[in-house]
């Protein structure tokens, strides 16, 4: 489970080594998968008539934020021809969102100067155009859940189409993501229904030999990434215990409270991180998240049953 290389961090300052614990990152098999289905839709529309749209589920803080963002990042924008190449387009929508936002937002994203000018049609005509003029490959629609619920049912048909259309006349994939309720909101209303394939992002289950294994692998390799002379041995199957009970395996919990652990420990000048390191670490990001549990830290912690 846990391996015994690790890289030597002495030759940097404080501040150098909280930029990397600011910004470790450690793939898992999620990324994997999310960035396979990117690919895939990509690949798809170079042999099928109609572009192939997605819908990944999962519950905040399970990566796909992060993911869609690194994708972007890995495809900046361009210049060729006196053109403006795009290859990835990426938006964030929010609870006030409208199917009309939709159209204005994808314009902003896709440089267009006057992105709140037009009726709904014609800003969707214009994203289409530039989607094609910008040879954007894939489309990234995060929180997609916040335009359905803001839209009402009699608005449903209109964003069901906007995807659809858009999609099959620019010849763009869209990849949507959201809650795990927007897979009921897709059964409940049928005009949703052709909007995408759908994928769904589990969480860990501590009480699965394999989900554990799983867990505690992840956090071997967190470990190795932490600028500190020795293993803390976050993987060991007490400390992978008192870390799944404080995050509930949410891993943007559980990596802020790592990301608060650290910064405590390279203030004390530990080594590794210790067990007061982790005791901070939950205090300050756990404690006034997770109302009903209490500091597995802590010397007088006694295991609960997970489930």
């Amino acid at each position: 489970m846990f391996c015994d290389s690790q890289t030597d961090y002495s030759s940097l300052g404080s501040e150098e080594r909280l930029d990397l614990v600011k910004n470790l990152y450690v793939e898992r098999d999620v990324s994997k998968k999310i960035n396979e289905i990117i690919e895939s839709a990509q690949a798809d529309s170079k042999v099928l008539p109609d572009p192939s749209n997605w819908l990944i589920v999962g519950d905040t803080g399970y990566g796909k934020t992060t993911e869609f963002e690194r994708y972007m990042n890995r495809f900046p924008e361009y210049e060729e021809g006196g053109i403006n190449i795009q290859p990835v387009v990426y938006v964030m929508l929010d609870e006030e969102t409208t199917i009309k936002d939709v159209a204005t937002l994808l314009l902003e994203a896709l440089g267009d100067p006057s992105p709140e000018k037009g009726t709904r049609s014609e800003r969707a005509r214009r994203v289409r155009k530039l989607l094609k003029t910008k040879r954007v490959k894939i489309v990234l629609i995060d929180e997609f859940q916040h335009v359905v619920e803001a839209s009402g049912d009699k608005s449903l048909p209109k964003v069901a189409d906007f995807f659809k259309t858009t999609s099959k006349k620019a010849k763009v994939p869209f990849i949507l993501t959201g809650m795990p309720g927007s897979l009921e909101l897709l059964k409940l209303n049928r005009q949703l229904h052709g909007i995408s394939n759908k994928y769904e992002i589990g969480s860990y289950d501590f009480l699965d030999n394999a989900d554990r294994d799983r867990f505690r692998s992840f956090l071997t390799e967190v470990d190795l990434r932490l600028p500190f002379p020795e293993h803390s041995r976050l993987s060991d199957l007490d400390c992978a215990r008192k870390l799944f009970y404080a995050s509930g395996g949410n891993l943007r919990l559980l990596m802020n409270l790592i990301r608060q652990a650290a910064a405590h420990a390279i203030d004390c000048d530990h080594i590794r991180l210790e067990m007061v390191d982790l005791q901070y670490g939950f205090d300050k990001e756990i404690k006034y998240k997770r109302h009903d549990i209490v500091n597995p830290f802590d010397d007088d912690w006694q295991a609960p049953a997970l489930n």
